[in-house]
């Protein structure tokens, strides 16, 4: 009687450990992604703050000259 008890609990428990992994992987890939978003998300500003500084420079130079 207490062999069926037993495995019926082992049967239990196998799901929400299932249930946690799955948790687990998305909160890290969520995490993941917010981070991997942030660093886009600098590298994009930066571009763009480059392309500013060279295309106001080259306009000052072509107004100045």
């Amino acid at each position: 009687m207490s062999h069926p008890n037993h495995h019926k609990g082992k049967t239990r428990r196998i799901p929400c450990l299932k249930i946690d992994r799955l948790l687990l992987g998305f909160i890290v890939s969520r995490s993941a992604f917010c981070v991997g978003l942030s660093v886009f998300g600098y590298f994009v500003c930066s571009f763009a703050n480059c392309v500013l500084n060279l295309s106001v420079s080259k306009y000052i130079n072509n107004n100045l000259t």
